[in-house]
């Protein structure tokens, strides 16, 4: 006999706890949801980078070395005149420029890295005069110079050609 009561009285509760969850489930359905706000942001754009961009082409690249001699110890210096073509339909802007500096030998040196914070639209050509390096080894002789990356720029409109 008790344990008729008590399984009866567990499924008592059970069936109460049921019908009460029902009940509030259905009460609270019938309240109007909050609408809830969506707020849209407008982020400013990023730059997109460009490896290897196929549209800047280096058409000038010229090196001059100068000797220092200052104190006891002679130092050699660089001084480049580049022109970069853009034959592409979109500005650039923040390139990069590599010099791998070789021997008479042609064996690598040193390899530095410059940086441009110039655009350049397309079909325009920018032209760099005077862009030094120091410190660099006795025995260089020659220069590489490539493009290993440059940022898809937004350019302003009243910007006008590098030529």
């Amino acid at each position: 006999m008790m344990r008729r009561a008590l399984f009866f009285g567990l499924t008592l509760v059970l069936v109460l706890a049921f019908v009460f969850l029902s009940v509030r489930g259905c009460r609270q359905g019938e309240e109007p949801a909050s609408s809830s706000t969506e707020t849209v942001e407008k982020s400013e754009s990023s730059a997109t980078r460009v490896l290897q961009p196929q549209d800047l082409e280096i058409t000038l690249s010229k090196m001059a070395l100068e000797k220092h001699e200052d104190g006891a110890k002679p130092s050699l210096a660089a001084r480049h005149e580049i022109e970069i073509f853009n034959h592409g339909n979109i500005p650039y802007r923040n390139i990069r420029l590599t010099f791998v500096y070789l021997s008479r030998a042609g064996k690598v040196l040193e390899t530095r890295n410059h940086s441009i914070d110039q655009s350049i639209l397309p079909g325009a050509v920018l032209k760099l005069a005077d862009l030094r390096m120091d410190g660099l080894f006795e025995s260089t002789t020659e220069a590489r110079i490539s493009i290993p990356y440059a940022d898809v720029g937004i350019v302003p409109e009243a910007a006008t050609p590098h030529n």
